[in-house]
This record gives C-alpha cells, sequence and structure tokens, in this order.
C-alpha cells in the first residue's frame, strides 16, 4: 500500500513539473519579439533631427544585411536646405531588440551665422548609437555624433560643441 501511495505521490509531482515547465516554454515564446529567420534585405523610411535628417526631415535606409547600411536624407535646416549620405555598423545585427551601431556621415553638419545672412557647412560626422525596435516593424533611434567642422577662416564657433544628438523614428518595409 505504501508503494502505491508512493507511486501515486511521484507521479502527480512528475505531471506537475512537466505542466510547469510546458507553461514556461508557451511565455517565453510569447515574450520574444517575431522576427524572420533569414534576413532579407530592405528598405526603412525615417523621420527625425540631426545630421542624418538633413536637419529636421527624412530619411531614406537601406539595410544591405543584417550589419551594414546605406542611408540618404533631406531636411531643412535653418530655413536651408540640408543634406546626408551615410553607411552604419552594426556590430551584432540590426535585427536585435536593441541594436548597438556606428556611423559616419557627409554632408550638412552646421548652419553658420554671418549676421547678415546664414550659410550651411557641409562636412563629415561620426557617432555611435542605438536602434531600439519597439514594434516588428518600426523603431526609435539615438546617436550622438562628433561633428568635423571645417568652417570658413575667421569664422568663430558660438556654442563651442561638437558633439551634436540625432533622435529619429523608422519604419520599415
Amino acid at each position: 500500500m505504501r508503494k502505491l501511495i508512493l507511486v501515486a505521490v511521484l507521479t502527480l509531482f512528475a505531471l506537475a513539473g512537466s505542466v510547469s515547465a510546458q507553461e514556461l516554454e508557451q511565455q517565453q515564446k510569447q515574450s520574444e519579439v517575431p522576427l524572420p529567420a533569414a534576413f532579407e534585405p530592405r528598405i526603412t523610411f525615417g523621420i527625425g533631427v540631426g545630421v542624418p535628417f538633413g536637419g529636421i526631415g527624412g530619411n531614406v535606409e537601406a539595410m544591405l544585411n543584417r550589419y551594414f547600411s546605406v542611408s540618404l536624407g533631406m531636411g531643412i535646416a535653418a530655413g536651408n536646405l540640408g543634406w546626408a549620405g551615410g553607411i552604419k555598423a552594426y556590430p551584432i545585427g540590426s535585427d536585435q531588440k536593441v541594436s548597438p551601431r556606428l556611423s559616419a556621415y557627409y554632408g550638412t553638419v552646421a548652419v553658420l551665422d554671418f549676421g547678415d545672412h546664414e550659410e550651411v557647412d557641409e562636412g563629415a560626422a561620426y557617432g555611435v548609437g542605438l536602434s531600439w525596435r519597439n514594434h516588428p516593424k518600426t523603431r526609435v533611434e539615438f546617436d550622438l555624433l562628433y561633428i568635423d567642422y571645417d568652417p570658413p577662416a575667421g569664422f568663430v564657433m558660438e556654442d563651442g560643441s561638437d558633439i551634436n544628438l540625432m533622435l529619429g523614428y523608422r519604419w520599415e518595409y
């Protein structure tokens, strides 16, 4: 009789343990962000503020693979047309929930105020940033960019800062 009770108790514990393991596995699957199994090159569109967007504007990014992309942006920089072209490298891949990245751009990096008129200054910008996938088809982006200014001789920079912040929101298609 003791053996029968012992077998019944062990069977109940085994069944309870297997149900818990199945429930845990199912919960883990539900909490993951669904991502494609194989990477497919794609185009993304973004809006934002900063060098990659030509000031305040839009940007198109062509994802070449999980690790590299090229981009082109156009916008308004203090009433002037701004633009930028560049490349991005994603060391752990662009398809992660949070993807760190390195970037390099050339284009409109500053607006120079001469008192009686303003001009845009073109140059290079290099940065580090994050892309946070808040939904399977959208991302929020943050970058800190070092601006390589080349202002005209005699021009004095008022703010003195070579670091700029970029903020953007991107849709994948």
